[in-house]
Order: structure tokens, then C-alpha cells, then sequence
């Protein structure tokens, strides 16, 4: 996914840089503890797009851990007071009875996350998703998720049109 979204971001003329998240976190018992804003802030002074995806950084209980994409997305979003989070994923949004939702209130997610039937990834699916979304609620930060297999979803989603799911 890292490397079909820098080449949408390359092919738009956007800077992008990919950056590894396990020389920018350290996490806890699989949570974020620290980050180390430096690298990012220079990209970001630079005019460049700091693409950071999953990776495995020391965690100080367990020697290194799966961080996933989800956690450092929200969590970059509160620190930096992000406008609005989008995530790519392989399909189109959030489905149900195999139709996207195209909109999600967050009070409206513990409901959604009892019909989820959910293939796990390392990171733990869409439903582990939902668990890092929801976290952005206090901060009211709203979530658009995209497919990554139309090439122009993640631009209108960028210019805030309906497609995918929206989470708000």
C-alpha cells in the first residue's frame, strides 16, 4: 500500500518521502510512548510529504513490536492538529452487506463493530482500525477512508468529496 501511494503522490507532482516509523517511535506494550517530532517537522519545512506506514519499533516491554499504520496516523493527527485523517485501504470504504457506508457518525461505531466479519492482518483488520479511529473523537478530527485501487479516490478525498466513508 506504502508504495502504490507514494506513486499516486509522485505522479500528482507532490513531494512525498517515505520515512520509518521504527527511527521515529518507540511504543510500550504496542502503544505509541514517544515520538521524535524532529524528522518529520524538517520534511514538513521542506515542502515534502512525510509518507510513514506499519513498521516495527522497540517497545520498552516487549524488545520491538507491529506498529500499525492506524495508530501512527491518529496519533500524528492529534499532535500535529491534523484537519482531517484519510486512510487508504484495498477496498472502497467500510462495507456492509457488500455496499460502502458513506456515512459514519463516530457514536455509530461500537454498534458497526459488532457486525464486522473481519480478516485479520498483522495489525489487526478493520476492526483494530475503528478501535484507533474512535480515539479521535474528543479531538473531532473526521476520517475518510478510500480505496487505493481508484487512483483518484484519495484526490477527492483530499478536496473533501463523498467517496469511501466518511467518519465525523
Amino acid at each position: 500500500m506504502t508504495q502504490i501511494l507514494l506513486g499516486f503522490l509522485i505522479q500528482a507532482n507532490l513531494p512525498a518521502v517515505q520515512c520509518r516509523a521504527s527511527s521515529m517511535f518507540v511504543t510500550e506494550q504496542r502503544r505509541i510512548v514517544a515520538f521524535h517530532r524532529e524528522p518529520v517537522e524538517r520534511y514538513l519545512d521542506l515542502g515534502l510529504i512525510p509518507v510513514i506506514h506499519g513498521d516495527g519499533p522497540a517497545d520498552r516491554h516487549q524488545g520491538f513490536c507491529v506498529l500499525s499504520g492506524d495508530q501512527i496516523a491518529v496519533d500524528l493527527a492529534r499532535r500535529f492538529r491534523a484537519r482531517k485523517v484519510i486512510f487508504c485501504m484495498d477496498v472502497p470504504g467500510i462495507l456492509r452487506d457488500g455496499r460502502v457506508i458513506e456515512h459514519l457518525r463516530y457514536d455509530e461505531i461500537d454498534d458497526l463493530q459488532r457486525h464486522i466479519a473481519d480478516n485479520h492482518d498483522a495489525s489487526g483488520g478493520l476492526a483494530a482500525k475503528l478501535l484507533e479511529i474512535q480515539t479521535l473523537r474528543p479531538a473531532g478530527i473526521p476520517v475518510q477512508l478510500v480505496t487505493l485501487h481508484n487512483a483518484d479516490a484519495l484526490t477527492a478525498a483530499s478536496r473533501n468529496e463523498n467517496i469511501g466513508t466518511l467518519i465525523d
